[in-house]
């Protein structure tokens, strides 16, 4: 059986790995910020509530993706834990399209283990 130890240094390293889970962040948060988009102008208050709700997901989604962008170059664990954090909302939210929790619990756990190293 595998260990965590022969998946860190699968492919690449976990620093870029976590690279990777950063660029896939920015990824969705671009998708989401241009999906969210067209839906602003509705005057019901139901839908009101749910855009509002929609757009705190994407500015945590985007705030957690500059965080992770400056947790992986500054080398700061705590800024790259609160980015995993807050990017970890929206997929989480969202596990009937099954690629995206499990793509970032995956990714959640390596960058967590690259914190741990910088520590």
């Amino acid at each position: 059986m595998c260990n965590w130890d022969c998946f860190d240094n699968l492919c690449c390293s976990p620093r870029e790995k976590s690279i990777f889970l950063a660029a896939w962040t920015l990824a969705h948060a671009i998708h989401l910020i241009a999906g969210c988009w067209p839906v602003i102008d509705i005057d019901d208050t139901f839908y009101i509530v749910c855009v509002t709700f929609i757009v705190v997901m994407v500015l945590c989604h985007v705030a957690g993706t500059i965080l992770l962008f400056i947790g992986i170059y500054k080398e700061r664990a705590m800024i790259l834990t609160i980015g995993v954090i807050l990017s970890s909302i929206y997929p989480y939210c969202h596990f009937f399209t099954i690629y995206l929790p499990v793509v970032q619990i995956l990714f959640t756990i390596v960058v967590l283990r690259y914190c741990k190293e910088l520590d």
